[in-house]
């Protein structure tokens, strides 16, 4: 699963300047605050009421995750006054921005202390299914396309998520797998480690309905990077690069299978090595991909071998697709970038989406990187975007 990166909805998120306390029954509307809607506990999702004392907005879109939100209101706001019972566990919020398309979240926690706000904690719609299980009979050899069709439709046959198959997904590349006994993320994470396919949500907001599809493919992002070019001093006011060399492999091994003895077992190594070190790991062995090489700076004392199993499947091409992904992932974990923007930049950009970031001499050096976005934090009070972004291996 790939992580949201360095989007916190702590304090420690902002770390200049801080949002002066305000009364929570007077919200002035700048033209650049989101604004937050109540939207029903239950299918079709319709509109309640309007947030109008909403304020301390915070929530983060992620990739392949659910992104966190929070805000607080006044107790004695009108859509808690007039209507008690629709703010409830459960419950929908949209905020909507002029500078983001809506993020849709469900309340999962309300908490009301004596100083007259009501605090709410949410998830992205999407948290519900790390709290569906999948069923016994979830088995499959085919497409992956076909798998995601069932785990979506068995997720839904016990009661309606909100969650929508998009209708048609394209039946990819061949995968013998078992997903009982786990959440519905859980296996379609466990369906991108072995395909490479995957997840990405659409929702659809009106006063009457919000409706979320779900998307399975491969790499679902746009890339913008030959239009979407941010540059230091001119695009972004604060940039975060961190380099974690604990991440960075000199290969990685993957056993598959399960009741046989390891050494026969079918195993897949793929590293940045050759020749004869590459005959001495015993197993079959592929040569990590250009990119990888030129980019693993590291000296050999720092270049460790990772080895792991995957008991559920012994096929060699799967296990070879898992070993490239492994090692690639954790390159791309061992360079990010925290950047943040002005909140009208970089607007049409999406969690999954290809960016270019250009960086001067000084520090660390100049480096000019064509990035992903894994997270974006809109903060509209603060006039400001922050991207949590990770260098791909392609």
């Amino acid at each position: 699963m790939v992580p949201l990166l360095l989007i916190q909805l702590t304090t420690a998120a902002r770390t200049e300047s801080q949002p002066t306390r305000r009364n929570a029954t007077v919200v002035n509307d700048t033209g650049n605050a989101p604004h937050a809607y109540l939207h029903g506990s239950y299918w079709p999702y319709e509109r309640k009421a309007q947030l109008t004392t909403a304020h301390g907005i915070a929530r983060a879109f992620g990739f392949m995750t659910a992104g966190a939100g929070r805000l607080s209101i006044a107790r004695n706001d009108p859509a808690v006054t007039n209507t008690p019972d629709a703010l409830a566990r459960g419950a929908r919020v949209v905020i909507d921005s002029a500078h983001s398309k809506p993020w849709v979240g469900v309340i999962r926690t309300l908490t009301e202390g004596l100083g007259g706000t009501i605090q709410i904690e949410m998830s992205e719609d999407t948290a519900i299914m790390d709290a569906k299980g999948t069923r016994q009979a979830d088995q499959f050899s085919g497409g992956a396309g076909r798998a995601f069709d069932q785990i979506i439709r068995g997720m839904n046959a016990r009661g309606h998520t909100g969650i929508y198959h998009p209708g048609a997904v394209s039946p990819g590349s061949h995968v013998l797998i078992d997903l009982a006994a786990e959440s519905t993320m859980n296996a379609l994470d466990e369906l991108h480690d072995r395909t490479g396919y995957e997840w990405r949500k659409e929702s659809t907001v009106t006063p009457w309905e919000i409706e979320t599809v779900v998307y399975f493919g491969p790499n679902l992002g746009n890339d913008l990077s030959g239009e979407v070019i941010l540059y230091e001093g001119t695009h972004f006011t604060q940039l975060d690069r961190i380099l974690d060399t604990k991440g960075l492999r000199l290969s990685t091994t993957v056993y598959g299978g399960f009741g046989i003895e390891l050494k026969d077992r079918t195993a897949v190594t793929r590293g940045a090595i050759s020749g004869q070190a590459a005959r001495d790991i015993g197993s079959a062995f592929e040569r990590a991909s250009q990119v990888y090489d030129d980019n693993l700076d590291v000296p050999p004392s720092l270049r460790s071998e990772d080895v792991f199993r995957q008991v559920m499947t012994a096929d060699r091409t799967e296990l070879a697709n898992e070993a490239q992904r492994a090692l690639e992932k954790n390159f791309g974990m061992a360079e990010r970038y925290r950047v943040t923007v002005p909140i009208d930049v970089a607007t049409k950009v999406e969690v999954g989406d290809y960016i270019r970031i250009v960086k001067g001499s000084g520090g660390l050096g100049a480096y000019n990187r064509k990035v992903r976005v894994m997270g974006i934090q809109p903060d509209e009070e603060g006039g400001e975007r922050v991207l949590a972004v990770e260098t791909p291996v392609q």
